[in-house]
């Protein structure tokens, strides 16, 4: 696609990799595809199997999560290091008790259109995270309040 369709999905979607060997998932929602969200951070370790990079509400099969990535793979990765600035993103469907993902990344997105939470961080000076200050109210579903 073009640059503005590539720039839109990444800021949409974020970073995702194909499957390996032609394998397909079909989500929790229905929609089967060949690729699966990918973190973007840096964590502790380096990464070597598709386990440890994959971001998603749907898990991957357990063999997959165990194949090992190319090094191509691996350096195709990108990466939010933990000196950047406070990064919030949406759109992964998460679930728990909002929190930080790491020191200076956050997501917001806690499945609200799924009956989850409505999630927002109160944001003063901090240059870190603080997960005191994530707050949120239950979405319900409607034949709750029946």
């Amino acid at each position: 696609g073009s640059f503005a369709d590539l720039a839109c999905n990444r800021l949409l979607r974020g970073t995702d990799m194909r499957l390996p060997h032609g394998a397909t998932l079909t989500s929790s929602d229905g929609y089967t595809r060949a690729f699966f969200r990918t973190k973007f951070w840096v964590e502790d370790e380096a990464p070597r199997t598709y386990g440890d990079i994959v971001f998603q509400p749907d898990a991957l099969p357990e063999a997959i999560a165990r194949e090992p990535l190319s090094e191509e793979q691996k350096s195709s990765l990108l990466t939010y290091g933990a000196d950047e600035p406070l990064l919030f993103v949406g759109h992964y469907w998460r679930r728990g008790t909002p929190a930080p993902i790491r020191p200076n990344l956050a997501c917001l997105d806690y499945s609200a259109v799924m009956y989850g939470k409505l999630a927002a961080y109160r944001l003063d000076e901090e240059t870190r995270l603080d997960r005191h200050k994530f707050v949120w109210v239950e979405v319900k579903r409607p034949e709750a309040d029946e």
